[in-house]
């Protein structure tokens, strides 16, 4: 039996696993419809051409046209992790050097183009509800295509500023415009727990066998990889879990730490069971110990910790505050006075802090709109690795590097605007998200201090945004089509 062959079996019976696993909790006839579709793409991926398999997509995408817009997210937030980034140009003359294409901007453009195009022809025209946290949003996007002009070719510029539209703007805007009720929400999220089993069993396969089983389906898809992404990241002897098509450890930390609070915030509000939930969390959490993620522990307590914080009342939130006050700062002196050896032996916060340090040259010479070529500044020269590689591993300083503190100030922004919307929304009849978003907001902001924008890191920071910005307007925006969330999808 083939490498090939072989990997396919694993990961189909991964994906069986995760079906069990989920059917306790979702339902047998929505996880077998996700299963169903998730295991023709990867039979696909592996056993014929590209092409074939972005047809089968499109041709699914106008299969569901008429289905409801939610019913169109929850397919997009299920089905979005199948396959790897990795992308491939399109052998068409000239749209080769204009554009990459991968599965999911084939997702994007199939599932929310059309309802983008009713956003900007419709809503977006009459004015309706857009908010401070869409500006800096789109500020920031602005920014970002402006700069792409610094790259000194036009046609690299319009591909960036394209790739960046359908990656990150139209993800934004159609999630935030076109989910509109408590229960369509709920289904998000059940869909993203349905995609995190699916993904967990087959991380936890990949370190026990450690072979990365997704790099024979890049070798089948010819795909355009790095060769790293085929060799298995290890620390201490033990090979991490890459997370299937995330590739990266730390991308799947993340994605899977925010799995945990997801589930256990639909447990404590008795949407799932708990039998179900404690069975889906500690797979989760099976998975998480496995990519040895500081970050990712780091993020899942914070993200618990908020979601009960958020029930205190005022007078303990702010003894809360006081506290976090006067230990952190204490700890930060700690660790910068003494160095980080007693809580880190591998040396990965050492190698934070001092990339911290070593940028601070690059930051105040391009101090407003930083610079496309920080890499290659020599005050950066000393964090260089034995790779050959400066891994910028905090968001918010490689957004700094890049775009300024220009860049930054709308990146946080972003942020924080959204946060502070959601704290403000009055209470939802029916089921009340506010205390999950907001976990997950902050708790995205801690992890990004630890990690770059790597794999699929960004794509749920943007559906993050998303789902928040959509919670601001239920009950202020009743459209014509928001009566049952996913009817389509669960009849």
């Amino acid at each position: 039996m083939g490498p090939l062959l072989a990997s396919y079996i694993i990961i189909m019976g991964s994906l069986v696993f995760g079906a069990v696993a989920c059917s306790f909790s979702f339902g047998g006839k929505i996880v077998a419809r996700i299963t169903v579709i998730w295991a023709i793409i990867l039979t696909l991926a592996f056993f014929t051409s590209i092409w074939a398999l972005a047809a089968v997509v499109i041709f699914a995408a106008v299969a569901i046209k008429d289905e409801l817009p939610e019913t169109k997210v929850f397919y997009f937030v299920a089905l979005m992790p199948i396959l790897p980034l990795e992308a491939y140009n399109i052998p068409f003359p000239g749209l080769n050097y204009l554009w990459e294409l991968s599965f999911i901007r084939i997702l994007v453009l199939g599932l929310f183009f059309p309802l983008f195009v009713i956003y900007v022809s419709r809503d977006l025209r009459d004015g309706g509800f857009f908010r401070l946290s869409d500006l800096f949003f789109l500020c920031f996007i602005v920014l970002t295509a402006v700069m792409t002009l610094r790259l000194g070719n036009v046609i690299s510029a319009l591909r960036a500023t394209f790739s960046t539209l359908v990656d990150v703007g139209i993800p934004y805007f159609v999630i935030s415009r076109f989910v509109f009720s408590s229960k369509g929400l709920n289904w998000l999220l059940c869909g993203f727990l349905i995609s995190a089993a699916f993904l967990s069993f087959f991380s936890i396969f990949e370190s026990i066998l450690k072979w990365r089983l997704y790099s024979e389906v890049l070798v089948a898809l010819n795909l355009e990889f790095s060769p790293v992404a085929l060799v298995p990241y290890s620390r201490s002897g033990v090979v991490r879990a890459s997370g299937g098509s995330m590739l990266q450890p730390l991308a799947f930390a993340y994605f899977i730490s925010l799995a945990i609070v997801v589930c256990f915030f639909l447990w404590k509000r008795n949407v799932i069971r708990f039998i179900p939930a404690g069975i889906l969390m500690g797979l989760y959490l099976l998975a998480l110990l496995f990519t040895d993620s500081k970050g990712g522990m780091l993020s899942m307590s914070v993200g618990l910790f908020i979601i009960y914080f958020m029930q205190f009342h005022k007078s303990i939130k702010l003894l809360f505050g006081i506290a976090g006050a006067i230990i952190f700062p204490i700890m930060i002196g700690y660790f910068i006075t003494f160095g980080f050896s007693a809580i880190d032996s591998q040396g990965s916060y050492e190698y934070r802090y001092q990339l911290i340090l070593n940028s601070l040259s690059a930051v105040s010479q391009n101090l407003l709109l930083g610079s496309a070529d920080f890499l290659n500044d020599p005050s950066l020269e000393r964090s260089r690795q034995g790779e050959g590689i400066i891994d910028v591993v905090n968001l918010y300083l490689q957004v700094v590097l890049q775009y300024g503190i220009i860049g930054l100030f709308l990146y946080v922004m972003t942020f924080i605007t959204i946060i502070r919307d959601v704290v403000k929304k009055k209470s939802v009849v029916g089921f009340e998200h506010k205390d999950l978003l907001v976990a997950l907001l902050i708790m995205t902001m801690v992890f990004i201090g630890t990690c770059s924008d790597v794999s699929y890191i960004p794509w749920y920071i943007t559906f993050l945004w998303g789902i928040s910005r959509a919670y601001v307007n239920f009950e202020e925006k009743v459209p014509v089509y928001s009566e049952t969330a996913l009817k389509s999808a669960t009849s």
